[in-house]
């Protein structure tokens, strides 16, 4: 009689935290606290909603989610396809810190007009691959798990 083994391997997800569709970050570097967001596994970026975008030398200056004015020094310039499928070139900024479950991560965001958008704030790929997988079905999981609340 012949026994044939079975192995069963579960899914670890590689202990990645996880969040949902939509959740609310704090950004320490730019003075912001419970900022909607979206998280999107389509763009490769994230992004910020800024208005008055303006080039001063290697340094941009703009209006961050119509509340402060920041001056940042300019990581990169570099031409971003957005939801729709038109290209532009958009201004990014480094060292911009986010606050998921109660870790501060540095990223990098790009600076755009998202005034037509649901979301001011853009979560994307590069953040994502720091150790987040995404469920669509939830929503504010690393809000309700954070030390500052509304």
């Amino acid at each position: 009689m012949r026994v044939i083994f079975i192995l069963f391997i579960t899914l670890n997800l590689y202990s990645n935290e996880i969040l949902g569709e939509i959740d609310k970050f704090n950004l320490p570097s730019l003075n912001l606290t419970n900022i909607e967001a979206r998280i999107d596994t389509r763009a490769t970026s994230s992004s910020i909603h800024c208005t008055q975008i303006k080039r001063i030398d290697n340094h941009i200056k703009c209006k961050v989610l119509n509340k402060i004015e920041i001056i940042k020094p300019i990581s990169k310039i570099a031409e971003v396809k957005s939801s729709n499928g038109e290209k532009a070139l958009r201004y990014f900024i480094k060292k911009s810190d986010i606050e998921i479950f109660n870790k501060i991560y540095e990223t990098e965001l790009s600076l755009n007009d998202r005034t037509n958008m649901q979301y001011p704030l853009l979560i994307g790929r590069e953040l994502l691959k720091k150790g987040f997988v995404v469920d669509v079905q939830k929503q504010n999981l690393s809000y309700l798990s954070s030390n500052y609340k509304e």
